[in-house]
């Protein structure tokens, strides 16, 4: 099992790190959700 993320404790607060951007994750999110989206438009057209 892959680690999510880092946990970096500081005197006063603890920051969490993911090990995956943020931004990548929306991206692929986005693309494959587009991309399921036509598949099915496109097979429901025939």
């Amino acid at each position: 099992m892959k680690p999510l993320g880092v946990f970096e404790i500081d005197d006063q607060q603890t920051f969490f790190k993911p090990a995956v951007d943020l931004n990548f994750l929306t991206l692929m999110v986005t693309l494959v959700t587009f991309g399921l989206f036509l598949l099915l438009k496109t097979k429901k057209r025939k």
